[in-house]
């Protein structure tokens, strides 16, 4: 069984991920809604706001 994330873990692996999240434009990123709230479980989605750049190039 697959253990369940809570807001704090998931912002702790976007961190872990920053370097690559960066080379693809990403300058700001956060999570809202349940998850956000400390409330998400196994049935919630995850939305997550992300602010890149208008002309993004992947690498």
């Amino acid at each position: 069984m697959e253990k369940e994330l809570n807001g704090g873990e998931i912002l702790k692996i976007l961190r872990k991920n920053k370097g690559d999240l960066k080379r693809y434009g990403v300058r700001r990123m956060g999570i809202f809604g349940s998850y956000a709230r400390e409330l998400g479980d196994a049935t919630s989605s995850l939305t997550l706001l992300v602010r890149h750049p208008h002309n993004i190039k992947t690498p």
